[in-house]
């Protein structure tokens, strides 16, 4: 996976869309290797692109895991996997070229994140498996 967002990210592309997709794609990159090993994994699916504004946005699908047989357990796994993916959405942000660029103090603008909902089950094949879903965006870009 990694060779391949690397080979991604050395792409020069004039398209624009695609530039915006290639670094949203290794988005998902970023947050499985800099989040905690109770992350299985993390795609980022649905992307749409809005040339005219620019706007990107997708769904960013987060899959842990839970074992416990309460809820309790499982809104404490929730909320320490939102809390990593939230302080790691809060690092990167767009430029109006498309890249995917590590925030610093002259950016105001960062990825936005809306959670949109989780699953969860004790029973079946994906025993124990916790799916979140949010959707990410963002439409504002600094210069």
């Amino acid at each position: 996976m990694e060779q391949i967002i690397k080979k991604i990210l050395k792409e020069e592309t004039d398209d624009l869309k695609q530039r915006f997709v290639n670094s949203l794609l290794s988005f998902g990159y970023i947050i499985e290797t800099t989040t905690s090993s109770d992350i299985e994994s993390v795609e980022i699916e649905n992307i749409n692109f809005i040339e005219k504004y620019p706007y990107i946005g997708g769904e960013l699908v987060i899959k842990t895991y839970c074992e416990d047989h309460d809820f309790r357990s499982l809104g404490v796994v929730l909320d320490r996997a939102d809390d990593e993916i939230l302080e790691v959405t809060r690092k990167y942000s767009f430029t109006k070229e498309g890249s995917l660029i590590k925030k610093t103090d002259k950016q105001d603008w960062y990825l936005s994140i809306i959670p949109i909902g989780a699953s969860w089950t004790t029973a079946g094949p994906n025993q124990f498996d916790v799916i979140m879903r949010y959707m990410i965006f963002q439409d504002e870009y600094d210069d």
